[in-house]
Protein backbone atom coordinates (compact mmCIF):
# COMPACT_ATOMS: atom_id res chain seq x y z
CA UNK A 1 0.00 0.00 0.00
CA UNK A 2 2.76 2.58 0.79
CA UNK A 3 4.49 1.81 -2.75
CA UNK A 4 1.43 2.04 -4.37
CA UNK A 5 0.74 5.87 -2.50
CA UNK A 6 4.38 6.80 -3.09
CA UNK A 7 3.58 5.92 -6.77
CA UNK A 8 0.97 8.53 -6.70
CA UNK A 9 2.72 11.06 -5.35
CA UNK A 10 5.37 10.70 -7.59
CA UNK A 11 3.08 11.15 -10.37
CA UNK A 12 1.56 14.43 -8.62
CA UNK A 13 5.07 15.75 -8.24
CA UNK A 14 5.38 15.20 -12.09
CA UNK A 15 2.24 16.47 -12.77
CA UNK A 16 3.18 19.92 -11.20
CA UNK A 17 6.36 20.45 -12.44
CA UNK A 18 5.13 19.72 -16.02
CA UNK A 19 2.25 22.36 -14.98
CA UNK A 20 4.76 24.75 -13.87
CA UNK A 21 6.93 24.51 -16.84
CA UNK A 22 4.27 25.00 -19.19
CA UNK A 23 3.30 28.16 -17.24
CA UNK A 24 6.52 29.38 -17.72
CA UNK A 25 7.01 28.73 -20.90
CA UNK A 26 3.96 30.82 -21.78
CA UNK A 27 5.07 33.84 -19.80
CA UNK A 28 8.77 33.95 -21.44
CA UNK A 29 6.40 33.28 -25.01
CA UNK A 30 4.34 36.21 -23.64
CA UNK A 31 7.56 38.28 -22.60
CA UNK A 32 9.22 37.72 -25.83
CA UNK A 33 6.08 38.66 -28.05
CA UNK A 34 5.65 41.78 -25.86
CA UNK A 35 9.43 42.43 -26.25
CA UNK A 36 9.23 41.78 -30.29
CA UNK A 37 5.96 44.22 -30.49
CA UNK A 38 7.92 47.06 -28.39
CA UNK A 39 10.81 46.42 -30.35
CA UNK A 40 8.88 46.75 -33.37
CA UNK A 41 6.91 49.77 -31.98
CA UNK A 42 10.69 51.47 -30.93
CA UNK A 43 11.46 50.53 -34.84
CA UNK A 44 8.76 52.09 -36.49
CA UNK A 45 9.00 55.20 -34.65
CA UNK A 46 12.54 55.50 -35.22
CA UNK A 47 11.86 55.43 -38.95
CA UNK A 48 8.69 57.46 -38.71
CA UNK A 49 11.50 60.33 -36.94
CA UNK A 50 13.99 59.90 -39.25
CA UNK A 51 11.62 60.12 -42.18
CA UNK A 52 10.08 63.62 -40.53
CA UNK A 53 13.46 64.77 -40.26
CA UNK A 54 14.86 63.79 -43.74
CA UNK A 55 11.64 66.27 -45.22
CA UNK A 56 12.38 69.03 -42.58
CA UNK A 57 15.96 68.50 -43.82
CA UNK A 58 14.65 68.51 -47.49
CA UNK A 59 12.10 71.69 -46.71
CA UNK A 60 15.69 73.70 -45.19
CA UNK A 61 17.65 72.60 -48.50
CA UNK A 62 15.16 73.65 -51.09
CA UNK A 63 14.75 76.87 -49.68
CA UNK A 64 18.57 77.16 -50.21
CA UNK A 65 18.73 76.08 -53.41
CA UNK A 66 16.22 78.15 -54.80
CA UNK A 67 18.11 81.06 -52.76
CA UNK A 68 21.00 80.24 -55.01
CA UNK A 69 18.98 79.80 -58.20
CA UNK A 70 17.83 83.24 -57.53
CA UNK A 71 21.37 84.84 -57.06
CA UNK A 72 21.86 83.88 -60.46
CA UNK A 73 19.43 85.75 -62.42
CA UNK A 74 22.06 87.99 -64.56
CA UNK A 75 23.80 85.63 -65.76
CA UNK A 76 20.41 83.74 -66.91
CA UNK A 77 19.91 87.09 -68.86
CA UNK A 78 23.50 87.27 -70.31
CA UNK A 79 22.80 83.34 -71.50
CA UNK A 80 25.07 81.92 -69.35
CA UNK A 81 24.20 78.20 -67.72
CA UNK A 82 23.78 78.26 -64.02
CA UNK A 83 25.04 76.13 -61.03
CA UNK A 84 24.63 74.54 -57.70
CA UNK A 85 26.79 72.82 -55.73
CA UNK A 86 26.57 68.91 -55.95
CA UNK A 87 26.03 68.63 -51.94
CA UNK A 88 24.85 71.52 -48.88
CA UNK A 89 25.56 70.95 -44.96
CA UNK A 90 22.29 72.16 -43.20
CA UNK A 91 23.03 70.95 -40.06
CA UNK A 92 25.94 68.93 -37.96
CA UNK A 93 25.24 67.08 -34.72
CA UNK A 94 27.53 64.44 -32.86
CA UNK A 95 28.08 61.69 -35.20
CA UNK A 96 26.35 62.82 -37.81
CA UNK A 97 25.86 65.55 -40.53
CA UNK A 98 22.19 66.59 -42.07
CA UNK A 99 22.93 67.21 -45.90
CA UNK A 100 21.16 67.78 -49.13
CA UNK A 101 22.47 66.17 -52.14
CA UNK A 102 21.81 66.66 -55.76
CA UNK A 103 21.91 63.31 -57.76
CA UNK A 104 21.85 62.87 -61.56
CA UNK A 105 19.22 64.10 -63.12
CA UNK A 106 19.58 64.74 -67.04
CA UNK A 107 21.15 62.15 -69.38
CA UNK A 108 24.29 62.53 -69.21
CA UNK A 109 24.28 62.54 -65.29
CA UNK A 110 23.85 66.56 -65.17
CA UNK A 111 22.46 67.43 -61.53
CA UNK A 112 21.02 70.49 -62.92
CA UNK A 113 18.51 70.78 -66.14
CA UNK A 114 17.32 73.40 -68.26
CA UNK A 115 13.74 72.77 -68.65
CA UNK A 116 14.00 75.22 -72.22
CA UNK A 117 16.41 72.69 -73.58
CA UNK A 118 13.74 70.46 -73.98
CA UNK A 119 10.92 70.68 -77.15
CA UNK A 120 7.82 71.96 -75.23
CA UNK A 121 4.97 69.53 -76.11
CA UNK A 122 2.26 72.02 -76.85
CA UNK A 123 4.55 72.85 -79.65
CA UNK A 124 5.42 69.49 -80.84
CA UNK A 125 4.67 68.33 -84.33
CA UNK A 126 4.71 64.47 -85.26
CA UNK A 127 6.28 65.64 -88.29
CA UNK A 128 9.16 67.67 -86.06
CA UNK A 129 9.26 64.50 -83.27
CA UNK A 130 10.30 62.70 -85.87
CA UNK A 131 12.35 65.12 -87.74
CA UNK A 132 14.70 64.90 -84.28
CA UNK A 133 15.73 61.19 -84.73
CA UNK A 134 15.23 60.47 -81.47
CA UNK A 135 11.24 58.20 -82.51
CA UNK A 136 9.80 57.19 -85.02
CA UNK A 137 5.85 57.81 -87.12
CA UNK A 138 4.38 55.74 -84.76
CA UNK A 139 5.37 57.08 -81.15
CA UNK A 140 5.16 60.76 -82.77
CA UNK A 141 1.85 60.20 -83.96
CA UNK A 142 1.23 58.51 -80.51
CA UNK A 143 2.48 61.60 -78.78
CA UNK A 144 0.72 63.92 -80.51
CA UNK A 145 -2.94 62.09 -80.00
CA UNK A 146 -2.06 61.67 -76.09
CA UNK A 147 -2.14 65.39 -76.39
CA UNK A 148 -4.85 66.14 -78.27
CA UNK A 149 -7.40 63.72 -76.52
CA UNK A 150 -6.46 66.43 -73.16
CA UNK A 151 -8.34 68.66 -71.85
CA UNK A 152 -7.93 71.87 -74.09
CA UNK A 153 -5.03 69.84 -75.45
CA UNK A 154 -2.87 70.61 -72.27
CA UNK A 155 -0.73 68.42 -70.37
CA UNK A 156 0.41 69.15 -66.69
CA UNK A 157 3.08 66.87 -67.00
CA UNK A 158 4.57 63.90 -69.15
CA UNK A 159 3.21 61.39 -67.29
CA UNK A 160 -0.41 63.00 -68.76
CA UNK A 161 0.96 61.20 -71.66
CA UNK A 162 1.80 57.42 -70.74
CA UNK A 163 -0.34 54.81 -71.50
CA UNK A 164 -1.19 52.35 -74.01
CA UNK A 165 0.87 49.58 -75.97
CA UNK A 166 3.08 52.65 -77.56
CA UNK A 167 3.77 55.20 -74.57
CA UNK A 168 5.08 53.19 -72.26
CA UNK A 169 6.74 53.99 -69.18
CA UNK A 170 10.23 52.96 -70.74
CA UNK A 171 9.06 54.97 -73.17
CA UNK A 172 8.56 58.31 -71.82
CA UNK A 173 11.28 58.03 -68.88
CA UNK A 174 13.82 55.42 -70.47
CA UNK A 175 15.39 52.74 -68.53
CA UNK A 176 18.15 54.33 -68.28
CA UNK A 177 16.27 56.76 -66.07
CA UNK A 178 16.16 53.81 -63.67
CA UNK A 179 20.08 53.86 -62.52
CA UNK A 180 19.93 57.18 -61.08
CA UNK A 181 17.71 55.73 -58.39
CA UNK A 182 18.87 54.90 -55.03
CA UNK A 183 22.04 57.09 -55.29
CA UNK A 184 21.64 58.61 -51.99
CA UNK A 185 22.56 55.09 -50.54
CA UNK A 186 25.11 54.90 -52.70
CA UNK A 187 27.28 57.86 -51.94
CA UNK A 188 28.73 60.70 -53.62
CA UNK A 189 32.19 59.13 -55.12
CA UNK A 190 30.58 55.66 -56.20
CA UNK A 191 32.46 53.55 -58.47
CA UNK A 192 28.97 52.87 -60.59
CA UNK A 193 28.28 56.57 -60.86
CA UNK A 194 32.11 57.02 -61.79
CA UNK A 195 31.04 54.22 -64.20
CA UNK A 196 28.18 55.91 -66.11
CA UNK A 197 29.68 58.97 -66.25
CA UNK A 198 32.52 57.80 -67.83
CA UNK A 199 30.47 55.94 -70.53
CA UNK A 200 28.50 58.80 -71.45
CA UNK A 201 31.88 61.36 -71.75
CA UNK A 202 31.09 62.46 -75.59
CA UNK A 203 28.04 60.73 -76.41
CA UNK A 204 25.17 61.89 -74.33
CA UNK A 205 22.15 59.79 -75.31
CA UNK A 206 18.61 60.24 -74.39
CA UNK A 207 16.72 57.94 -72.33
CA UNK A 208 13.43 58.67 -73.08
CA UNK A 209 10.74 61.26 -74.42
CA UNK A 210 11.56 62.99 -70.74
CA UNK A 211 14.88 63.86 -72.18
CA UNK A 212 13.16 65.55 -75.26
CA UNK A 213 9.99 66.97 -73.71
CA UNK A 214 8.78 69.41 -71.57
CA UNK A 215 5.59 71.09 -70.14
CA UNK A 216 7.65 73.98 -68.70
CA UNK A 217 9.36 75.86 -71.64
CA UNK A 218 8.68 79.65 -70.55
CA UNK A 219 10.19 82.46 -69.87
CA UNK A 220 9.63 86.54 -68.54
CA UNK A 221 9.76 88.97 -71.79
CA UNK A 222 12.68 90.55 -70.68
CA UNK A 223 15.54 91.92 -73.01
CA UNK A 224 19.27 91.63 -72.00
CA UNK A 225 19.21 94.31 -70.11
CA UNK A 226 16.74 92.81 -67.64
CA UNK A 227 14.30 95.75 -68.99
CA UNK A 228 10.22 94.74 -70.04
CA UNK A 229 9.93 94.51 -74.12
CA UNK A 230 7.82 97.08 -76.06
CA UNK A 231 4.42 95.00 -77.17
CA UNK A 232 5.61 95.44 -81.42
CA UNK A 233 1.34 94.56 -82.23
CA UNK A 234 0.30 98.03 -79.77
CA UNK A 235 -2.57 99.69 -81.52
CA UNK A 236 -0.70 102.89 -83.01
CA UNK A 237 -0.95 105.76 -80.48
CA UNK A 238 1.75 109.06 -80.51
CA UNK A 239 2.80 107.52 -76.76
CA UNK A 240 3.66 104.23 -78.75
CA UNK A 241 5.65 106.17 -81.31
CA UNK A 242 7.69 108.05 -78.68
CA UNK A 243 8.44 105.01 -76.82
CA UNK A 244 10.01 103.37 -80.24
CA UNK A 245 12.08 106.88 -80.75
CA UNK A 246 13.66 106.29 -77.29
CA UNK A 247 14.19 102.71 -77.50
CA UNK A 248 15.68 102.62 -81.43
CA UNK A 249 16.45 106.27 -82.19
CA UNK A 250 14.54 109.38 -83.71
CA UNK A 251 12.42 108.43 -86.65
CA UNK A 252 11.50 104.62 -85.94
CA UNK A 253 8.19 105.63 -85.02
CA UNK A 254 7.42 107.39 -88.17
CA UNK A 255 9.04 104.03 -89.40
CA UNK A 256 6.90 101.62 -88.22
CA UNK A 257 3.21 103.70 -88.43
CA UNK A 258 4.40 103.56 -92.59
CA UNK A 259 4.58 99.69 -92.06
CA UNK A 260 1.13 99.82 -90.22
CA UNK A 261 -0.37 102.40 -92.74
CA UNK A 262 0.68 99.92 -95.41
CA UNK A 263 -1.00 96.68 -93.74
CA UNK A 264 2.30 94.98 -92.24
CA UNK A 265 1.84 92.44 -89.73
CA UNK A 266 3.39 92.84 -86.48
CA UNK A 267 1.19 89.97 -84.95
CA UNK A 268 4.40 87.83 -84.34
CA UNK A 269 7.95 88.02 -84.15
CA UNK A 270 8.17 85.58 -87.07
CA UNK A 271 6.31 88.54 -89.46
CA UNK A 272 8.92 91.11 -87.82
CA UNK A 273 11.73 88.92 -88.97
CA UNK A 274 9.95 88.59 -92.83
CA UNK A 275 9.71 92.30 -92.57
CA UNK A 276 13.14 92.96 -91.78
CA UNK A 277 13.77 90.73 -94.89
CA UNK A 278 12.08 93.08 -97.75
CA UNK A 279 13.53 95.86 -95.86
CA UNK A 280 16.88 94.43 -96.66
CA UNK A 281 17.90 95.10 -93.21
CA UNK A 282 21.73 93.61 -92.20
CA UNK A 283 21.22 90.77 -89.79
CA UNK A 284 23.37 92.73 -87.07
CA UNK A 285 20.54 94.68 -87.02
CA UNK A 286 18.58 92.12 -86.15
CA UNK A 287 19.96 91.31 -82.65
CA UNK A 288 18.47 94.82 -80.81
CA UNK A 289 15.16 94.97 -82.73
CA UNK A 290 13.82 91.19 -81.78
CA UNK A 291 15.82 91.61 -78.37
CA UNK A 292 13.66 94.85 -77.10
CA UNK A 293 10.13 93.74 -78.43
CA UNK A 294 7.04 90.90 -78.09
CA UNK A 295 3.62 90.23 -78.82
CA UNK A 296 3.28 88.33 -75.27
CA UNK A 297 -0.33 89.91 -73.77
CA UNK A 298 0.70 88.64 -69.83
CA UNK A 299 4.64 89.61 -69.68
CA UNK A 300 5.69 85.73 -70.67
CA UNK A 301 7.12 83.89 -73.51
CA UNK A 302 5.91 80.36 -74.19
CA UNK A 303 7.22 77.14 -76.26
CA UNK A 304 10.44 78.77 -77.03
CA UNK A 305 14.05 76.72 -77.06
CA UNK A 306 17.28 77.36 -75.15
CA UNK A 307 19.43 76.69 -78.19
CA UNK A 308 22.51 77.90 -75.88
CA UNK A 309 21.54 74.03 -74.44
CA UNK A 310 19.29 72.28 -76.34
CA UNK A 311 20.53 68.38 -77.55
CA UNK A 312 20.87 67.73 -80.60
CA UNK A 313 17.68 66.12 -81.33
CA UNK A 314 16.13 69.51 -79.97
CA UNK A 315 17.27 71.44 -82.46
CA UNK A 316 16.98 68.96 -85.22
CA UNK A 317 13.33 69.13 -84.97
CA UNK A 318 13.14 73.06 -85.56
CA UNK A 319 11.62 73.61 -89.06
CA UNK A 320 13.90 74.01 -91.76
CA UNK A 321 17.19 72.76 -90.46
CA UNK A 322 18.96 69.89 -92.20
CA UNK A 323 20.87 67.41 -89.33
CA UNK A 324 24.19 68.78 -90.47
CA UNK A 325 23.20 72.27 -89.57
CA UNK A 326 21.95 70.85 -86.07
CA UNK A 327 25.13 69.29 -85.42
CA UNK A 328 26.89 72.91 -86.25
CA UNK A 329 25.20 74.63 -83.94
CA UNK A 330 26.05 71.87 -81.19
CA UNK A 331 29.68 72.37 -82.24
CA UNK A 332 29.67 76.13 -82.33
CA UNK A 333 28.43 76.28 -78.65
CA UNK A 334 31.77 76.12 -77.28
CA UNK A 335 33.60 78.80 -78.62
CA UNK A 336 30.58 81.23 -78.68
CA UNK A 337 31.63 84.94 -77.35
CA UNK A 338 30.17 86.43 -74.56
CA UNK A 339 28.04 88.53 -77.01
CA UNK A 340 26.87 85.69 -78.97
CA UNK A 341 25.88 83.82 -76.11
CA UNK A 342 23.24 86.22 -75.47
CA UNK A 343 21.56 86.61 -78.45
CA UNK A 344 19.42 83.21 -80.07
CA UNK A 345 20.15 85.61 -83.66
CA UNK A 346 24.03 83.58 -82.99
CA UNK A 347 23.32 81.14 -85.76
CA UNK A 348 22.63 83.39 -88.07
CA UNK A 349 24.91 85.61 -87.49
CA UNK A 350 27.82 82.40 -87.48
CA UNK A 351 26.40 81.98 -90.76
CA UNK A 352 25.11 78.22 -89.76
CA UNK A 353 21.53 79.27 -90.84
CA UNK A 354 20.49 82.13 -93.52
CA UNK A 355 18.40 85.10 -92.38
CA UNK A 356 15.27 83.50 -94.86
CA UNK A 357 16.02 80.03 -92.73
CA UNK A 358 15.63 81.91 -89.32
CA UNK A 359 12.70 84.01 -90.07
CA UNK A 360 10.88 81.08 -88.54
CA UNK A 361 12.95 80.33 -85.93
CA UNK A 362 11.94 83.82 -84.49
CA UNK A 363 9.35 82.90 -82.68
CA UNK A 364 10.93 79.52 -80.99
CA UNK A 365 14.36 80.32 -80.01
CA UNK A 366 15.80 81.77 -77.11
CA UNK A 367 19.02 81.22 -75.48
CA UNK A 368 18.11 81.75 -71.69
CA UNK A 369 16.19 79.12 -69.01
CA UNK A 370 14.07 80.90 -66.27
CA UNK A 371 12.72 77.14 -64.87
CA UNK A 372 15.17 74.50 -63.56
CA UNK A 373 14.81 70.80 -62.91
CA UNK A 374 17.19 69.26 -60.18
CA UNK A 375 16.61 65.32 -58.28
CA UNK A 376 17.79 65.82 -54.73
CA UNK A 377 17.90 63.14 -51.23
CA UNK A 378 18.04 64.47 -48.05
CA UNK A 379 19.28 62.78 -45.26
CA UNK A 380 22.17 61.93 -42.55
CA UNK A 381 25.30 60.70 -43.10
CA UNK A 382 28.24 60.13 -40.95
CA UNK A 383 30.72 62.51 -39.98
CA UNK A 384 33.44 60.54 -40.75
CA UNK A 385 32.46 60.37 -43.76
CA UNK A 386 30.77 63.07 -45.78
CA UNK A 387 30.26 61.97 -49.00
CA UNK A 388 28.98 58.54 -47.72
CA UNK A 389 25.48 56.97 -48.14
CA UNK A 390 22.69 58.80 -46.43
CA UNK A 391 20.55 57.02 -43.38
CA UNK A 392 16.49 56.92 -44.66
CA UNK A 393 17.01 59.77 -47.03
CA UNK A 394 13.87 61.51 -48.53
CA UNK A 395 14.15 62.03 -52.14
CA UNK A 396 12.34 64.38 -54.99
CA UNK A 397 12.13 65.77 -58.34
CA UNK A 398 11.70 69.22 -58.47
CA UNK A 399 11.28 72.39 -61.00
CA UNK A 400 12.14 75.70 -60.03
CA UNK A 401 10.47 78.62 -61.82
CA UNK A 402 12.36 82.32 -61.59
CA UNK A 403 10.18 83.25 -64.00
CA UNK A 404 8.84 86.22 -61.37
CA UNK A 405 10.26 88.81 -59.29
CA UNK A 406 9.90 85.52 -56.76
CA UNK A 407 11.40 82.00 -56.86
CA UNK A 408 9.26 79.43 -56.51
CA UNK A 409 8.39 75.53 -57.16
CA UNK A 410 6.74 74.54 -60.57
CA UNK A 411 6.48 71.02 -60.22
CA UNK A 412 7.36 68.36 -57.14
CA UNK A 413 7.56 64.99 -57.15
CA UNK A 414 8.52 62.09 -54.19
CA UNK A 415 10.56 59.76 -55.51
CA UNK A 416 11.72 58.05 -52.33
CA UNK A 417 9.94 54.70 -52.47
CA UNK A 418 10.36 55.03 -56.86
CA UNK A 419 12.62 51.85 -57.00
CA UNK A 420 10.40 50.00 -54.95
CA UNK A 421 7.48 50.95 -57.01
CA UNK A 422 8.93 50.13 -60.65
CA UNK A 423 10.28 46.46 -58.94
CA UNK A 424 6.67 45.86 -57.95
CA UNK A 425 5.03 46.37 -60.97
CA UNK A 426 7.57 44.66 -63.13
CA UNK A 427 7.06 41.86 -60.59
CA UNK A 428 2.96 42.01 -60.97
CA UNK A 429 1.38 39.83 -63.10
CA UNK A 430 -0.63 41.52 -66.10
CA UNK A 431 -3.82 41.28 -66.19
CA UNK A 432 -6.41 40.87 -69.17
CA UNK A 433 -7.90 44.36 -69.18
CA UNK A 434 -11.36 44.08 -69.80
CA UNK A 435 -13.42 46.83 -71.80
CA UNK A 436 -17.03 46.90 -70.71
CA UNK A 437 -19.46 49.08 -73.38
CA UNK A 438 -20.44 52.14 -72.60
CA UNK A 439 -24.02 53.02 -73.85
CA UNK A 440 -23.71 56.19 -72.69
CA UNK A 441 -22.95 59.31 -75.22
CA UNK A 442 -20.03 60.45 -75.54
CA UNK A 443 -20.65 63.67 -73.99
CA UNK A 444 -22.41 61.94 -70.87
CA UNK A 445 -19.45 59.45 -70.59
CA UNK A 446 -16.88 62.27 -70.19
CA UNK A 447 -17.20 63.94 -66.87
CA UNK A 448 -16.55 67.13 -67.07
CA UNK A 449 -12.96 68.49 -65.55
CA UNK A 450 -13.26 70.05 -61.83
CA UNK A 451 -11.74 74.06 -61.98
CA UNK A 452 -8.23 73.98 -61.04
CA UNK A 453 -7.88 70.46 -63.11
CA UNK A 454 -4.70 72.36 -65.04
CA UNK A 455 -3.20 72.00 -61.52
CA UNK A 456 -2.85 68.33 -61.15
CA UNK A 457 -1.72 66.36 -57.62
CA UNK A 458 2.01 65.72 -57.72
CA UNK A 459 2.58 62.52 -55.73
CA UNK A 460 2.93 63.34 -51.83
CA UNK A 461 4.89 65.67 -50.48
CA UNK A 462 3.01 65.87 -47.21
CA UNK A 463 5.62 67.35 -44.47
CA UNK A 464 7.57 69.73 -46.80
CA UNK A 465 6.37 73.46 -45.80
CA UNK A 466 8.52 75.21 -49.15
CA UNK A 467 9.01 79.53 -48.68
CA UNK A 468 10.47 81.04 -51.76
CA UNK A 469 12.90 83.51 -50.46
CA UNK A 470 12.46 87.56 -50.67
CA UNK A 471 14.45 89.04 -53.63
CA UNK A 472 16.32 92.62 -53.18
CA UNK A 473 15.69 94.90 -56.37
CA UNK A 474 13.54 92.80 -58.20
CA UNK A 475 10.67 94.66 -58.40
CA UNK A 476 9.49 95.63 -62.04
CA UNK A 477 9.68 98.66 -63.25
CA UNK A 478 6.80 100.96 -63.62
CA UNK A 479 4.74 100.68 -66.99
CA UNK A 480 6.23 102.81 -69.76
CA UNK A 481 4.28 103.52 -72.85
CA UNK A 482 4.34 101.03 -75.56
CA UNK A 483 5.37 98.52 -72.63
CA UNK A 484 3.74 95.85 -72.09
CA UNK A 485 0.90 96.58 -69.41
CA UNK A 486 0.13 93.52 -68.50
CA UNK A 487 3.49 92.64 -65.98
CA UNK A 488 3.56 89.18 -64.68
CA UNK A 489 1.43 88.54 -61.12
CA UNK A 490 3.22 88.78 -57.75
CA UNK A 491 3.87 85.01 -57.33
CA UNK A 492 1.27 83.61 -54.65
CA UNK A 493 2.60 81.14 -51.97
CA UNK A 494 2.25 77.52 -53.94
CA UNK A 495 1.77 74.26 -52.13
CA UNK A 496 4.74 72.33 -53.28
CA UNK A 497 2.56 69.71 -54.41
CA UNK A 498 0.66 71.57 -56.80
CA UNK A 499 1.54 72.54 -60.19
CA UNK A 500 1.55 76.14 -61.60
CA UNK A 501 -1.34 76.65 -64.18
CA UNK A 502 0.46 79.17 -65.79
CA UNK A 503 2.86 76.46 -67.89
CA UNK A 504 -0.31 76.27 -70.20
CA UNK A 505 0.19 78.08 -73.31
CA UNK A 506 -1.75 81.09 -74.59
Amino acid sequence: MSALRLGHGSRARAFIILGVLIVGASALLIASGFLFLSAAEHAGARSAAQLVQARATATSGLNVLMARLDGQRERILRGERVELPDQITIYERAGGIGVIRLLPVGPGDERLVPEASRIDVHRATAEALVQSGFVGPEVAQAVIAARDARPGKRCTSLADLCGGAVLTEDVMFGEDDRDMIGQAQIGQESDDLAARVERRVGEVRLRGLQDLLTVHAVEPALERSGRKRIRIDTPWSEEFGARLDERFGEGAGRLVKALLDQGTDFGSLTAVAQTLVKLGSAPESWVDILDAITVSTDGLEYLRLDVNRASFEAIAALPGLSPEQAQQIVDRRAILTPEELQTPLWPMLTGIVTKEQFVPLADVLSVRSWTWRFRIAAGEVSADDPDGPMTAPYECEVVIDLCDPQARIAYLRDTTNLGLALALAESAPVAEEVVEPDERSADEAAPESPAGAGEGQDLDAEGLDFKAPELEGSAPEEDDPGLNSEAPPAAPVVEPSRRVGRWIPH
